[in-house]
């Protein structure tokens, strides 16, 4: 605390001082001014007593002497009388003439007084005349006068003496405890731990004791709601800081506005750029919010609704944020405006995250439906491979059985492509639905798709330029081959048809890194090393509308019969199916960009080496063929017969087991269906092994990739024949099967 004694410019004491001598001086001289009345009526009563003791002591010897009209004894009255005091001038009259007379006559101020004298003559009292007397009353007056005049100065250098006690005796007790008390006060520090007030005085208990006292109890109240305001205002900073809020408020009537340091952040304004006038804030709203926000501003005013808003602002810096907004209005007693005041908070974040989570809800919704999609294909694959199988297998059967001149061959020919075409549209859906049966190899796409140009060019036509950009030492990746034929067909024909006239269409891979913060805009993404395929046209492009059903199963925008809207799908499928995902970037009249993310995959590309089908698919070995399908058993026994094959044929496991218990004879290979009610085709292979361990082992199916995996038959080195398959593929399979050196346990 500073030293600071506190000089007051004008001091009560003094002015107590002037008070008390000019009252003091003002009472004395109304105190001598009654004085010098009582006394001149004093004076003039005692001239008037004087005048009654000469009206009785000297009356009857100038009554005597005026009866004997001793004349000589008249002027010695008259004159004896002039000894009295203030007695001026005597005069005795009788008969109405001057008999006698002493002095002179008062020219100024005077007192007179007659008496009538009389003789007793004969027992009755004669008038013989009048005494006529005169006083000077101003020598009275000029007597009080000097009498004041002698008195007056003393009075008053008493009168002063006793105001300076006074002011001396005020200031040591009263003033210079008070100026103590002024001192300490404004030098009190409410945050500095001030000390109580002590005044430096004997006398204990009096007023300014009990004035201190009350003063120390304020400056505890004060430092204690000091202390509070300081901890709320901590509070609210701590409070703001934390939701990192912004504080504001705005004068209306005077347009001044004061804004707080985070305030200035979340507008990216310097405090020497802000002017302090709702214009800063006006300036920074972003152009297509700015009406909006005057509108809600100027409700609010008005008292139409509450200020709790949303906008978005721009930053010096371009940059865009998003604004939470609050404020309440504060009124004057006619109800207008007099100042708002509120705060602002960034929502950027919260926005972007709920964008974020409504882009994640839409892919989850649309990774469902196509899931949906997908279980609905994989369900009926089953039973439409079956019939297929049996279609085919009669079709064939028919042909080897029939001249081509036969009028039936044409028929029984289309029949075939039919149900061809047909068992190839079951294996598209089946790729959408990540549920074909596939043999994942380990490949370096750049080899895999460089051999693939000159079909893919083909494929496109010469209209359009195919631009292939590989990346220098591209990771591996472990798919099926077939399935990158299929990705690069589907999404070179897509890309060709969007194309009007000439164009051109890029193939281009990357190696990249997918992190967490990618994985948020896409449901289907996890972080991890991927190998990015990319085809990219410059065609018409797509609308959201369109982006949004592209990948779903028969959804196209081609003409009628100019396409099936499987492409996409099936490429969609095969994707997911190898653990990846496709993204699709596309405008209208921009091109489209379909990117493809393959794991990567860190083993070696060392493949299993795969031995060639014998050249001829016929042959004499003894097949056991179980099938629970007897229109399929039928048949596929059919096919095998015709390539000289001998089949034993059971419709259930139970049935194959006690076929393969009585044949004495070796069995070559067992053929047998995957699901069956019984058992399953990996169980009873097991049984059978135990009787006939030479066997060999061929598995088929009609049902979706998911559903057998789990009977291992998909396993790597394991032989298995997907449901449908025409008379050439049974026979090479067979062949194949049987003319293999080792077969897996």
């Amino acid at each position: 605390m500073n030293d600071v004694t506190v000089r007051p410019a004008a001091s009560i004491a003094r002015q107590l001082f002037k008070a008390v001598l000019g009252v003091s001086t003002v009472l004395t001289l109304l105190f001598t001014g009654v004085q010098a009345t009582y006394d001149y009526r004093a004076s003039l009563r005692s001239i008037n007593d004087r005048f009654e003791q000469i009206k009785r002591t000297n009356s009857p010897g100038i009554s005597t002497a005026l009866w004997g009209f001793d004349r000589q004894t008249l002027v010695s009255q008259a004159e004896g009388i002039l000894h009295f005091p203030h007695i001026k001038y005597v005069e005795i009259r009788g008969n109405g003439a001057v008999i006698a007379a002493a002095g002179q006559r008062v020219s100024g101020e005077s007192l007179t007084k007659e008496f009538a004298l009389s003789y007793e003559y004969n027992g009755r009292p004669l008038s013989v005349g009048v005494l006529h007397l005169e006083a000077d009353t101003s020598e009275i007056i000029r007597d009080i006068v000097r009498n004041i005049a002698g008195k007056f100065p003393f009075q008053f250098l008493s009168i002063a003496l006793t105001s300076i006690f006074l002011l001396l005796m005020f200031n040591r007790l009263v003033t210079r405890h008070i100026v103590t008390a002024a001192t300490h006060f404004r030098t009190f520090d409410v945050d500095g731990g001030a000390s109580s007030l002590v005044l430096q005085k004997k006398d204990r208990g009096d007023e300014l004791d009990v004035l201190a006292e009350a003063f120390n109890t304020l400056q505890e109240r004060l430092a204690t709601s000091y202390l509070h305001l300081r901890e709320s205002e901590q509070r609210f900073k701590l409070a703001t800081a934390s939701g990192k809020l912004g504080v504001w408020d705005w004068d209306v009537r005077n347009d001044a506005m004061v804004w707080d340091e985070r305030m200035l952040e979340l507008y990216d304004i310097s405090p020497g750029r802000f002017s302090g006038v709702v214009g800063d804030w006006v300036n920074s709203l972003h152009p297509d919010d700015k009406e909006r926000m005057l509108a809600e501003c100027r409700a609010a005013l008005n008292g139409e609704g509450e200020f709790d808003t949303a906008f978005r602002v721009c930053r010096p810096d371009g940059t865009v944020r998003h604004i939470k907004a609050n404020g309440v209005v504060i009124r004057e007693s006619d109800g207008q405006a007099k100042r708002m005041i509120g705060i602002n908070a960034d929502i950027t974040d919260q926005v972007r995250a709920q964008e974020e989570r409504q882009t994640f809800e839409t892919q989850l919704q649309q990774a469902q439906k196509m899931e949906s999609v997908g279980r609905l294909a994989g369900g009926v694959a089953h039973d439409f491979n079956n019939m297929l199988s049996v279609i085919l297998g009669r079709a064939e059967l028919g042909l080897r059985h029939l001249p081509e001149d036969h009028p039936a061959h044409a028929q029984l020919a289309e029949i075939c492509k039919t149900a061809q075409r047909s068992a190839e549209l079951t294996r598209q859906l089946l790729a959408f639905a990540r549920k074909q049966a596939v043999s994942p190899k380990v490949l370096d796409l750049n080899e895999t798709i460089s051999i693939m140009l000159k079909m893919l060019q083909r494929l496109i036509g010469e209209d359009i330029h195919l631009s292939w950009n590989p990346a220098p030492q591209l990771w591996q990746v472990r798919i099926d081959p077939s399935q990158i034929d299929q990705i690069l067909a589907n999404l070179c024909v897509n890309a060709r048809d969007a194309i009007e006239n000439s164009g051109r269409i890029t193939i281009e891979t990357e190696n990249c890194r997918i992190d967490s913060d990618c994985c948020v805009t896409n449901a289907e993404a996890t972080p991890g090393d991927y190998v990015r395929l990319t085809v990219s046209d410059n065609g018409i492009g797509m609308d959201p509308e369109t982006r949004a059903h592209a990948f779903e199963p028969f959804f196209t925008t081609k003409a009628l019969g100019k396409g099936t809207g499987l492409g996409l799908a099936t490429v969609y499928g095969a994707v997911r199916q190898n653990n990846g995902f496709i993204t699709v970037v596309s405008e209208p009249g921009r091109g489209t960009t379909f990117s493809v993310y393959l794991p990567r995959h860190e083993g070696s590309m060392k493949q299993p080496a795969e031995r060639s089908p014998a050249p001829v698919p016929c042959g004499r070995e003894t097949i056991l063929l179980v099938e629970d399908e007897p229109a399929i058993l039928e048949v596929s026994a059919k096919l095998l017969q015709e390539q000289g094959y001998a089949v034993i044929q059971a419709g259930t496991p139970e049935e194959a087991i006690q076929l393969a218990t009585d044949q004495m004879d070796k069995i070559d290979l067992l053929m047998t269906d995957v699901i069956m009610p019984e058992m399953n085709g990996r169980d009873l292979a097991n049984r059978l092994l135990t009787t006939h361990p030479g066997m060999k082992r061929l598995f088929m199916s009609g049902y979706t990739a998911d559903v057998i995996a789990h009977h291992g038959v998909l396993d790597e080195g394991v032989h298995f024949i997907e449901k449908p398959f025409t008379l050439s593929a049974l026979a090479a399979k067979v062949r194949e099967v049987l003319d293999a050196e080792t077969e897996p346990g």
